[in-house]
């Protein structure tokens, strides 16, 4: 519906690489927490994003790559590589990496907004701007299913995992500045979710919220 180009990061699942935008939630999360070994996570090359950015420079289009947390992904990290590469071949070309200090949906949100700016006619460079301020005004909270993911990711050891499954307690966690951090943990998921929705409350009183997801 607005153009927008997706470029997927690379999983490594027990040897097996999938594209993010290939795989379901089932399909990665229940092998996952059987696997003893962490996935993966692999951004697009330079070289990938530079075929993406050029390929829109040479339709005449300006380019806004809104992009993971550079806490959690490279991918911005390279884009800004590829876009340097692109400046000496094409000086005149509108190319702006953004950061958007997130990951999932909040990121999403920020693309969509940036989409539905350009498609209105929105100046270049006032999208920017407003994404940048979107970005600041937006917030995810995460409940995971299980210790057993920070265990695969390196986060836990193995027995520190399995004591906080055994004993049913839940990380409620946000992302701030670009970086995952454990607001609270509590016992039993119902209480987190609960605890969750306290704090989504508080941000509504806060600050002007005008969309959930």
């Amino acid at each position: 519906e607005y153009g927008i180009k997706v470029l997927p990061i690379k999983i490594v699942l027990n040897g097996k690489e999938y594209l993010e935008t290939g795989i379901t939630k089932e399909n990665f999360y229940d092998p996952l927490a059987k696997f003893r070994n962490p996935a993966e996570v692999i951004p697009p090359s330079i070289e990938e994003i530079s075929l993406a950015f050029e390929d829109e420079i040479k339709k005449g289009n300006d380019v806004i790559a809104i992009l993971m947390s550079t806490h959690l992904n490279k991918v911005h990290e390279n884009a800004v590589k590829a876009k340097a590469n692109l400046m000496t071949i094409y000086p005149k070309a509108n190319i702006v990496v953004i950061d958007s200090k997130t990951t999932c949906m909040q990121e999403g949100l920020a693309v969509l907004e940036a989409a539905k700016l350009a498609q209105q006619g929105t100046a270049f460079k006032e999208i920017i701007p407003a994404i940048r301020d979107m970005i600041k005004r937006t917030r995810l909270f995460l409940v995971p299913k299980s210790f057993k993911y920070f265990e695969i990711a390196g986060l836990l050891k193995r027995y520190q995992a399995a004591m906080s499954n055994l004993l049913q307690i839940f990380p409620v966690l946000y992302i701030k500045d670009g970086k995952i951090i454990m607001q609270s943990i509590i016992q039993s998921k119902n209480k987190a979710i609960t605890k969750t929705m306290e704090l989504f409350k508080n941000d509504l009183k806060d600050f002007k919220i005008d969309q959930v997801v």
